[in-house]
């Protein structure tokens, strides 16, 4: 987020050493501040589970929330942040809950406490749960690696030194970057691992730019596309 400190709290703990307190210092409007973990989603399931203890002082003009997202090779599959509930106001230690879907697909699962509103939260005792078990208590299994996986060409770098950004390209360039996006997302064949797209980029955009004009561009990337299925 942005706006807000995020800190280890001994004062305040639900249990143990440490909550974590967040609170606004200088708030932009229509920001929030988060405290978030990553974990590789090395899990296999149908329903995935984030519950935590959540302290509020004084929370108005926004909401307070757990956060729980799955992410895919291509992005974000499922997302929850509780903002819908619109938790707010001055409440002792109570525990949320937040459950979601697990797709099969997953690759990280993102957990965290928000506060998108002036007050300030403690969070604590967060927990994982696949199916109703603890992940502490789950065996990981190793992921099967999808065909963008293996693609690791650009791990070091995109190896592009530099572009000429004249007023057409530096146009062409926002154009493209729209058209990638929307494939990104939505395209069943990169939405299914079969492309690491950040890497395809990459690989197309030096031929793309060193074309001779942009009826040329189109056509490359029409055909790039198109071979996608």
């Amino acid at each position: 987020g942005k706006g807000y400190d995020v800190v280890k709290d001994s004062e305040i703990p639900y249990e143990g050493q440490y909550s974590i307190a967040i609170t606004p210092s200088d708030k932009p409007d229509r920001a929030f501040g988060c405290a978030a973990y990553s974990i590789p989603a090395q899990y296999k399931g149908e329903e995935i589970e984030l519950k935590a203890y959540i302290k509020m002082e004084d929370v108005r003009d926004g909401r307070i929330g757990l956060l729980l997202r799955i992410d895919g090779a291509a992005g974000s599959l499922a997302f929850d942040n509780m903002q819908s509930k619109d938790v707010k106001g001055t409440a002792d230690w109570t525990q949320y809950s937040v459950k979601l879907q697990y797709p099969k697909e997953a690759k990280t699962i993102y957990v965290g406490a928000m506060l998108n509103g002036n007050g300030k939260i403690w969070a604590d005792n967060f927990e994982i749960l696949i199916d109703g078990k603890d992940i502490r208590y789950i065996e990981p299994v190793e992921p099967e690696q999808c065909k963008a996986d293996k693609d690791n060409d650009f791990s070091n770098g995109s190896t592009i030194q530099e572009i000429d950004l004249t007023p057409e390209t530096t146009s062409y360039l926002k154009n493209l970057g729209l058209i990638w996006g929307f494939v990104k997302y939505y395209h069943p064949s990169v939405a299914q691992g079969e492309y690491n797209w950040d890497n395809e980029l990459f690989r197309h955009l030096p031929i793309i730019l060193a074309a001779n004009n942009n009826k040329e561009r189109d056509k490359l990337v029409y055909e790039w596309i198109k071979s996608l299925g």
